[in-house]
């Protein structure tokens, strides 16, 4: 597909931005702990620790999300949706992502207005470290723009090319094909997974799964 090399593109950035994450989360851990010691046993804390730790929690809630909606991670409350049949459930997550793409549109179109009034006037925080204020600004249109990305195109065309896969008899997200034994039988039962979390397995007959590394009965 034509789509395909952009959003592998999309993906990797994504998972970038998630290895980040975890970079950042370490780095919070070291530096509040190193305040609350140098507070509370030497009587010197540090004038950078909770400004910064501040803006990187944001980082974290909205720079991360497009990774986590990719791999189906958000919590989500599926009592309405389980009530719903096939169909009503397609429409339901059509409508849930029109509405979250024009909400990632708006945050991303305002927020990236007011990263680059904050850069253009020079914005600091008042206080001794005086952190810029388009750095914090600019977490706005870059995270809430690849979580709006990630529904169109990208999760299309992932949602094709997974189905594609479970079709094939492939693992579709890094869960293996699970063996399920029975008297006399034996199936495989794959992931039902596209695009969003499984609400339950799919059994195949292993001697209709032409796959190389699915496996056969004796």
């Amino acid at each position: 597909m034509m789509l395909a090399v952009p959003v592998r593109l999309f993906e990797h950035f994504a998972r970038l931005l998630q290895v980040l994450g975890q970079v950042v989360l370490a780095f919070m851990a070291l530096t509040i702990t190193y305040d609350a010691t140098m507070r509370y046993i030497f009587a010197a804390p540090t004038s950078w620790s909770l400004e910064i730790n501040a803006f990187l929690v944001v980082y974290l809630a909205v720079m991360t999300a497009a990774d986590v909606q990719r791999r189906g991670e958000h919590i989500g409350i599926t009592l309405l949706p389980d009530s719903m049949g096939d169909n009503g459930r397609r429409v339901l997550s059509a409508i849930v992502g029109i509405v979250g793409c024009v909400f990632c549109a708006i945050i991303t179109w305002r927020g990236g207005l007011m990263a680059y009034d904050a850069w253009a006037y020079g914005e600091r925080v008042s206080s001794g470290f005086g952190t810029p204020m388009w750095l914090p600004y600019g977490m706005l249109p870059i995270g809430f723009g690849a979580l709006g990305l990630d529904a169109v195109p990208a999760g299309f065309v992932r949602g094709f090319r997974r189905r594609h896969r479970v079709a094939r008899g492939h693992d579709p997200v890094g869960l293996g094909p699970v063996l399920m034994l029975a008297p006399g039988r034996a199936t495989l039962a794959f992931p039902d997974f596209v695009g969003q979390p499984a609400h339950g397995l799919r059994v195949v007959d292993p001697d209709h799964v032409s796959s190389p590394n699915t496996l056969k009965r004796n």
